[in-house]
């Protein structure tokens, strides 16, 4: 049975979101209506400089940090490692020195690991990233830990929304499937595994996190595992379109990417349902209930 909130909820948190203008954003904010929220993207706050982190956390006196600012393109991050470690590294060490006595929120990633397991990977695994998006985000969580203690690490996968905070269609896998199978037939590889979670599930998640306020390192993703080709499909075939466009390509004969890409990395969240937290709901069915917004979207 789930343990009770942290916090009296007849009173509202104050809960700030650094982050705020992503698809993450864009689902966690009208969840966050029983509460006052402060939402903030790059920006209106700039993680990177320390004073102007110090100064809006401070005049902002929040019981909750959702710290979702990072930089994500994983290719990007490999041909600019010195942006990557500003952002990732030192945003997340700038907002968790300022954090005071606020609970703090760190989204991560599945990148943290190898995926050379072989099987799903728990809270208590041995992280080893492969490229520099992964390497920055697990120093983020190092760096973040060094600072408070007052921390949840929420790592999670393969992320996809209909729409960031401004209206406009996100980019992600989804998203850039339903483009492509619209010009005919397209490669997609089938030996990189992981567990693609929809925002709407996230925000629920971690917004169930920040009223609770539970400490440690938590895998909050969609349950279950699926190639990209297999998703590809899953894709096509609940939209309605034909996933027979999508033909199965190895990794190693794929188009070349800058960053590596962990072959086999799915998120078990054993400790989170350890804490009394409701598992997310299965992909394929997260998928379902998301695809109508990422259509409407366009």
């Amino acid at each position: 049975m789930p343990l009770a909130p942290a916090y009296d909820l007849e009173d509202r948190l104050h809960i700030l979101v650094t982050g705020a203008g992503g698809q993450f954003g864009a689902e966690l904010a009208p969840r966050l209506s029983a509460h006052d929220a402060v939402l903030l993207d790059h920006e209106t706050l700039d993680v990177t400089d320390p004073i102007a982190v110090e100064g809006v956390l401070e005049s902002a006196g929040p019981d909750v940090i959702i710290h979702a600012a990072a930089w994500t393109d994983v290719d990007g991050c490999e041909d600019d490692p010195e942006r990557a470690r500003a952002t990732n590294v030192a945003g997340t060490r700038n907002v968790a020195a300022a954090a005071g006595d606020a609970f703090m929120i760190l989204i991560s990633t599945d990148y943290v690991f190898d995926g050379t397991a072989g099987r799903a990977y728990t809270e208590t695994d041995e992280t080893n990233p492969v490229q520099v998006y992964g390497r920055t985000k697990l120093e983020a969580e190092q760096a973040a830990r060094a600072e408070t203690s007052s921390l949840a690490i929420a790592r999670t996968a393969w992320l996809y929304g209909a729409r960031t905070a401004t209206g406009a269609p996100a980019k992600n896998f989804v998203a850039s499937i339903l483009r492509a199978a619209a010009g005919g037939p397209l490669d997609v590889v089938d030996d990189q595994v992981g567990s693609p979670t929809w925002t709407g599930d996230l925000a629920d998640a971690v917004l169930a996190l920040a009223e609770r306020a539970v400490p440690g390192t938590f895998h909050v993703a969609n349950a279950g595992a699926v190639s990209r080709y297999d998703f590809a499909r899953a894709i096509l075939e609940l939209a309605g379109r034909d996933p027979g466009v999508v033909h199965a390509v190895a990794t190693k004969d794929a188009a070349p990417r800058a960053a590596a890409r962990p072959r086999y990395a799915p998120l078990d969240g054993v400790g989170w349902r350890s804490e009394g937290f409701d598992p997310l709901p299965e992909w394929r069915d997260a998928l379902s209930r998301a695809l109508p917004g990422i259509l409407d979207a366009g």
